[in-house]
């Protein structure tokens, strides 16, 4: 595991809050993947693997675009193939 970037977890954890309805009570910084920074976000009891993307960084991702990456993992979820 690499060193946690420096990211400001208040405003990460109200932007999950906002977008999601989720109040994460905690990030823990995962490791720098390919594509995004990987946290486990832990919320309500639950875990969570939240991937951030630096829109800075053009950056190729495996999927060919995040509006078919981010439905996908949606779907995934709410299959409860990838529950977490």
């Amino acid at each position: 595991m690499s060193a946690s970037p420096d990211i400001q977890q208040p405003r990460v954890r109200n932007a999950l809050r906002q977008a999601s309805g989720l109040k994460v009570e905690h990030l823990t910084f995962l490791t720098t993947g390919w594509v995004s920074l990987c946290y486990r976000a832990e919320a309500t009891g639950k875990s969570y693997l939240l991937k951030l993307y630096d829109e800075a960084i053009p950056t190729p991702l495996l999927a060919s675009s995040l509006d078919f990456y981010l439905p996908l993992t949606h779907y995934l979820c709410t299959q409860q193939l990838l529950p977490q």
